[in-house]
């Protein structure tokens, strides 16, 4: 199950350092990180701004569930929803047991969010944007995209006017990257250009990659190209052979030179369909699960504000949301804390065994998401 790992995430290092190309004035380390699990303190609000997206991605639930289409954020009903959030954020609970809060917004794709309120005004993704900064005081937001290419000139304006804004840490982009994304057509390009603008912003990019055995080779070989021209010199299949040696295993990857930080998530893709499923990775042995072990310190939100489990396709393709009465921030985290409680107990019970972590995220999904 996916959490955000800008909001929860600990890993045990392992510092590999790599000799640099032939005539490589920039030597650089390669650190690789196993997940553990070990509390955080933040909490993350995580909205679905739009299934409005233009990489036409395979893998994507967009492309196979029809209550995923068309569909985009009410502004009008958000600042009630972020009024809610903040009361949430200042309450004695919520300073008991965090100490920081993100807000997360993604798609879709998130640039691409467009919807004219009641005073016929068009909003897009700066207005979210200046709406949750004026609501929750000390918040960081986390922008999740796909990414676009240097001549989408209206989409840049964009990119340029909230980076202008809000300076990091206040606004942190993830690029999610991988050759599903237009049938991987101009791939190279938009790695390059998006990464550069990551690097003007933040000095560090934060890629989320995923791949199946039929592009692994692929994936891997473009991101070195496109990591090389960015001033990172790896040796010819670096990457590759890390990968290699356990591609079953959620890695991430990080890289440093003089200048900039790389921060490389990287796993194997689950698809949501059998017939598209049969490139996947299923051997990985599951092993803890910080979304079971950690949770409740997030509420995931589709565009109508009904709860989500994750934004997993093969699981969200699956299940329909969580559509509650009218309720607080309070009693929705209290409804899902409950729910996680009783999972936790229910395996720590049963001690059920699962042989793939995807069949285990089929059934704690389930398991979670009933509707009562």
């Amino acid at each position: 199950m996916n959490v955000p790992v800008s909001v929860l995430s600990s890993y045990i290092f392992f510092k590999i350092r790599f000799r640099p190309l032939k005539n490589s004035q920039k030597p650089f380390n390669i650190f690789i990180q196993k997940k553990g699990v070990t509390m955080q303190k933040s909490f993350c609000f995580i909205l679905g701004l739009t299934s409005a997206c233009d990489k036409q991605c395979v893998l994507c639930c967009n492309n196979y569930d029809e209550i995923y289409k068309n569909v985009a954020l009410d502004f009008d009903r958000l600042g009630p929803k972020l009024r809610d959030m903040r009361t949430f954020c200042t309450s004695e609970l919520f300073k008991n047991r965090f100490d920081s809060v993100y807000v997360m917004l993604t798609g879709g794709e998130a640039f691409l969010y467009k919807q004219v309120d009641q005073e016929g005004k068009t909003r897009n993704l700066f207005d979210i944007i200046e709406a949750v900064q004026a609501e929750i005081p000390s918040v960081r937001i986390v922008i999740k995209t796909g990414g676009f290419f240097a001549h989408h000139q209206k989409t840049a304006q964009l990119w340029d006017r909230i980076s202008r804004a809000y300076a990091y840490p206040e606004v942190e982009f993830r690029l999610g990257f991988n050759l599903y994304q237009k049938q991987g057509q101009g791939a190279e390009e938009r790695l390059i250009d998006m990464t550069q603008r990551m690097f003007a912003h933040q000095k560090t990019a934060i890629l989320d990659t995923i791949y199946d055995k039929n592009n692994l080779q692929r994936t891997a070989e473009m991101l070195e190209k496109g990591f090389q021209q960015l001033g990172f010199y790896l040796e010819k299949n670096t990457l590759v052979s890390l990968i290699q040696k356990n591609p079953e295993e959620h890695k991430r990857i990080n890289m440093t030179n003089k200048m900039h930080k790389i921060f490389l998530d990287i796993g194997p893709a689950y698809a949501p369909n059998l017939a598209s499923a049969v490139y996947d990775y299923f051997e990985e042995a599951p092993n803890s699960c910080p979304t079971i072990d950690m949770y409740p310190n997030y509420l995931y939100y589709d565009a109508a504000f009904n709860l989500i489990h994750c934004n997993d396709s093969y699981i969200d393709a699956s299940f329909p949301p969580i559509r509650l009465p009218v309720n607080t921030v309070l009693e929705e985290w209290l409804l899902m804390k409950e729910r996680f409680e009783r999972l936790q107990q229910f395996l720590l019970t049963t001690q059920k065994q699962f042989k793939t972590r995807k069949e285990r995220c089929f059934f704690c999904t389930k398991y979670v998401m009933k509707q009562d």
